[in-house]
């Protein structure tokens, strides 16, 4: 289960399988040189052997055609002889007549000039194979001394195969010796990934934390502010309480007083005279009607002043609500989440000096790392042939590792600078009240929600910050250990581990839940491959099928919904731009469909004159272009004129100059004019 921990790092081979590998690349080339230097020698003694009878099958035939030509020149020397003694048998016997004669001798001579020229021709030949034959046996001669530089490249390079052999026998001992120790560094290495993984993520809940912790007490500050608020805003409907009740005791004591004129005034009407005069019982006709509008004005004012202590009220029940909230719940959370964010502010500048020695270190580390690959690449130099080319592998190898760590470290430096940002942002910010007032919430189970969602996302963020800090540790305890193990002097320090540790209890959980599926699924293996007789499935095997089955069924319809959407998206955007080209290119465009392929919808493309009517004066469609892509043909449909006009613009434009382009703009350019003519 080692094998199978999670690291941030790229998995890279070890010194000892790179080795191996340039071993056995090197045997490779030394086996296929072998095999080459072999056909080679096959092919040289073949073609030596195929020379070798090429040559004797020429000279036997030279030898026979000399024959031949010596036989001829024999004959033609025994002729010469002949004729030599019929002369001179000629000479001694009684000449016959002059004219027989002089025939005879003219046939002699010319006879005598034939044979000589034959005689010359078949000395011409015989110098000529005479030249072929001491041409052909240097050759011979060459290849014979060719083949026996060849017999001893092939010795020599026999010899260097031995050689070869022996030196990898050496070479695969040493790396089977330094393979040994390579596993004992790698088990070590394993352990401590394993620690600094566990250390990184003790680190990072603890930076998460302290982000929740930061993000809580910025959601208080803000529903402080708005708690404070709403107290202004009810103390101001408090004092318009107060001026209300004020108002109604003045108007109260003016009722009064109204009713004591009232009544005053009406005593002395009905105990007078009844011979009274008109003003007076004009007078009291106008005071009762003033009375009776006076009392209609007081019903409506006493309405009003109702509502506005109904509404007094609820405000003050509101308030004494919000007044006990805050003295009983919000008061002593505020103050503890106080004290927590100046703990965890000062954690906070603790950690980021940590993480600025981290840095500095970080930089010393990388700059050992490149001091020690160039001495190592200097001492690399002065080895031998066969060392360098085991050792390179290894060297790059290590070089990658080593740049992967350094963009992993320059990565993280990235996010500690932008959590140092933040830090310092939000310790700059303070509590003070809001100079305006802000609008009164009435709705408190939706800033309840609000702030139940605000912590849970502050969790998450401290959680990340954690997380960030244990990955800059555990890159630092990276690097000393790839320094540690680069540096020949020093040896791997033994790592301590807890007895009681969380990362190796985890990891044997998981062991052993693994050895119990793998043993249920031996299990079901056995029952229901090797007996084949079963005819039930248990209910935990149908299940995980159906839930397997609707998990990728719903994945399915979601890819279908999202087939769809860009289906019709597509759609929607290719009309669009089929209408800007029409607009501004004078065509409309159409894609027909491959009748064999239906996905095919580019093979053919229907082109139609924005300025063409869309119906001709035949009583047919308008003329149209199809343009077939993948044929690179062109086929105009319509009237005989459009034909005609479509031929000439294409021998003016296409077959002279291939401007296909130029064409299109003279055919709208023509179509255009022959419309407003």
């Amino acid at each position: 289960m080692k094998d199978q921990s999670l690291s941030p790092f790229l998995d890279q081979p070890s010194r000892l399988d790179i080795a191996q590998t340039s071993t056995r690349d090197r045997l490779g080339r030394l086996e296929y040189e072998l095999q080459t230097l072999k056909t080679e020698k096959k092919l040289v003694e073949n073609g030596r052997d195929a020379t070798v009878s090429k040559y004797e099958r020429l000279l036997e035939a030279k030898n026979d055609e000399l024959a031949r030509l010596q036989h001829n020149f024999d004959w033609v020397y025994a002729q010469k002889l002949e004729l030599e003694k019929k002369r001179e048998s000629a000479k001694s016997t009684p000449r016959r007549t002059d004219a027989k004669d002089v025939s005879e001798a003219k046939l002699l001579r010319a006879e005598l000039k034939e044979t000589r020229a034959k005689y010359a021709l078949v000395e011409k030949k015989y110098g000529a194979l005479q030249d072929k034959y001491e041409h052909l046996r240097a050759d011979l001669n060459s290849e014979l001394a060719a083949h026996d530089q060849y017999v001893s490249r092939i010795g020599q390079l026999q010899r260097d195969v031995q050689t070869l052999t022996a030196s990898n026998k050496r070479l695969l001992e040493q790396q089977q010796q330094q393979a040994s120790s390579t596993i004992s560094g790698a088990e070590t290495l394993k352990l401590r990934v394993s620690t600094l993984q566990k250390t990184n993520t003790e680190l990072q809940a603890r930076v998460d934390q302290c982000l929740q912790q930061k993000t809580g007490n910025e959601l208080l500050k803000h529903k402080n502010a708005s708690l404070l608020s709403q107290i202004h805003a009810l103390e101001g409907y408090r004092e318009k309480c107060t001026r209300v009740e004020r108002m109604y005791s003045a108007l109260q004591a003016k009722f009064n007083e109204y009713i004591g004129v009232i009544a005053a005034s009406i005593e002395p009407l009905s105990s007078g005279e009844n011979a009274e005069n008109a003003d007076e019982s004009t007078s009291v006709r106008d005071f009762v009607q003033s009375f009776k509008l006076l009392q209609k004005r007081h019903l409506v004012t006493y309405d009003k002043l109702n509502e506005a202590q109904a509404r007094v009220v609820a405000l003050e029940d509101q308030l004494a609500a919000a007044n006990n909230r805050i003295e009983h719940e919000l008061t002593p959370e505020i103050n503890v989440l106080k004290e927590q964010a100046l703990e965890k502010n000062t954690r906070i500048a603790s950690l980021s000096r940590t993480a600025v020695l981290n840095q500095k270190e970080i930089e010393f580390l990388r700059n050992s790392l490149k001091e020690l690959d160039r001495l190592s690449a200097a001492n690399n130099k002065q080895t031998s042939v066969n060392s360098a080319s085991a050792g390179s592998g290894s060297g790059s190898g290590s070089d990658l590792y080593l740049s992967n760590l350094e963009k992993l470290v320059d990565e993280y430096k990235l996010e500690i600078d932008g959590l140092r940002k933040l830090l310092s942002a939000s310790n700059a910010t303070t509590i003070e009240a809001p100079t305006k007032r802000p609008r009164l919430v009435e709705d408190s189970e939706s800033r309840v929600h609000t702030l139940s969602a605000m912590r849970k996302e502050n969790i998450e963020l401290l959680t990340e910050i954690l997380t960030l800090k244990e990955q800059i540790i555990n890159l630092k305890k990276q690097l000393e250990s790839v320094e540690g193990k680069s540096d020949p002097s020093t040896n791997p320090s033994p790592i301590l581990e807890l007895r009681r540790n969380p990362f190796a209890n985890d990891q044997f959980i998981k062991q052993q839940t693994l050895d119990v599926l793998r043993n249920e699924n031996s299990d079901l293996i056995k029952k229901y491959v090797e007996n084949g007789s079963v005819n039930e499935v248990p209910r935990a095997v149908y299940a995980r099928q159906e839930h397997d089955k609707d998990a990728l069924q719903e994945k399915l319809d979601l890819q279908i919904k999202k087939l769809n959407r860009l289906k019709s998206v597509y759609s929607e955007r290719s009309k669009d731009i089929i209408a800007l080209i029409s607009r501004y290119f004078g065509y409309s465009i159409e894609f027909i469909p491959n009748p064999i392929n239906p996905n095919d919808f580019c093979s053919k493309i229907k082109l139609v004159s924005k300025y063409m009517p869309q119906d001709d004066a035949n009583g047919g469609n308008a003329p149209y272009l199809i343009l077939d892509v993948k044929k690179r043909s062109m086929k105009a449909h319509g009237n005989y004129e459009f034909k005609t006009l479509c031929e000439e613009l294409v021998q003016q434009w296409v077959t002279d100059k291939y401007q296909i382009p130029c064409f299109l703009s003279a055919l709208n350019l023509q179509i255009y004019s022959q419309i407003s003519s």
